[in-house]
C-alpha cells in the first residue's frame, strides 16, 4: 500500500464511523484516531497535542485513553520524546523499560499495550503534538512502512485539526477548535486549575506544583488528571498531596 493509500484508507475509515455520537464536533479526535488504528496494522492509537502539558485529545479505545493518561501522569514517554526531537521514536518493550522504566511500570501493570512508536503531528507552521501508535506484542511488528504511512496520516490529522470547525470555548469564552470541549481535553484542564490551587496555597510554581501532583498521583497509582479532580472539587486539600 501507498502512503497515499494510506491516507485514502483512513478516510474511508473515519467516514465509516458514522455512530451519532462520535459525529459530534469535540469527538473528533476519537474518530481520527479510531480511523487509524483501523487503517493501519495497529491494535491502537492515540493523539495528543502540547502546550506547557501534554493534552490528550482522542484514542482509539479505552486502553489506548489509559496508556495516553500514564504518559501525562508520569511525565516520560515515546510521545514525549517525538515531541521534542520532531521525529518518530519506536519503541519495543525492552527499549520502554530501559528509556523510561517508571512509564513501563504502569503500562505493563494497567494495559495490554507493549510496544509504542510516536510520530509528531505538525502543520507546515507548527509543532502540535504527536499521534501514538501501540502494539500488544512486546516487538511490535514496526515495519518502515507503517511508520511512514503513520506520519502521513499524522500529516493529514494536523490539517484536519487545525481547519476544522470553531465553537466559542467553554474555559476561555473565546473562538476555539470544536474538539475543545472534548472530556479529555476538560479533564486536562483541570490540572491547570490544580496547578492553580496549590501555587496559591503553598506558594509553587507551576512547574514545581506540577511535579507534586505527578508525586501524589504516582504514590497513591492514580492518574494525575484524577488526583487534579479530587484538588479542584474538593475532596483533597493541597496539604493531602504533599506526602
Amino acid at each position: 500500500m501507498t502512503h497515499a493509500g494510506a491516507v485514502s484508507r483512513f478516510v474511508r475509515e473515519v467516514e465509516g464511523l458514522s455512530v451519532a455520537p462520535l459525529r459530534e464536533p469535540e469527538m473528533l479526535p476519537v474518530r481520527l484516531a479510531m480511523g487509524m488504528a483501523r487503517a493501519l496494522p495497529i491494535d491502537g492509537a492515540g493523539i495528543s497535542v502540547f502546550s506547557e502539558l501534554r493534552v490528550p485529545l482522542g484514542a482509539s479505545d479505552e486502553h489506548a485513553a489509559t496508556v495516553e493518561r500514564l504518559q501525562t501522569t508520569m511525565g516520560e514517554g515515546p510521545c514525549l520524546s517525538a515531541y521534542e526531537v520532531a521525529a518518530p521514536v519506536i519503541a519495543h518493550q525492552t527499549d520502554v523499560a530501559a528509556r523510561w522504566p517508571a512509564f513501563h511500570d504502569v503500562l505493563v501493570s494497567e494495559t495490554a499495550f507493549r510496544s509504542i512508536a510516536s510520530v509528531p503531528l505538525y502543520t507546515a507552521t507548527a509543532r502540535l503534538g504527536a499521534v501514538d501508535l501501540y502494539w500488544t506484542a512486546a516487538e511490535g511488528p514496526m515495519h518502515a512502512n507503517t511508520i511512514d504511512d503513520a506520519a502521513k496520516v499524522a500529516e493529514f490529522i494536523a490539517v484536519v485539526l487545525t481547519s476544522g470547525p470553531e465553537k466559542v470555548s467553554r474555559q476561555t469564552g473565546a473562538p476555539a477548535p470544536a474538539w475543545i470541549d472534548a472530556s479529555s481535553v476538560q479533564s486536562r484542564m483541570k490540572v491547570w486549575q490544580a496547578i492553580g490551587l496549590l501555587g496559591a496555597a503553598l506558594r509553587l510554581s507551576n512547574s514545581d506544583g506540577l511535579a507534586l501532583l505527578r508525586g501524589a498521583a504516582y504514590a497513591a497509582q492514580r492518574t494525575l488528571d484524577d488526583v487534579a479532580a479530587d484538588l479542584v472539587s474538593g475532596k483533597l486539600k493541597p496539604v493531602d498531596v504533599t506526602g
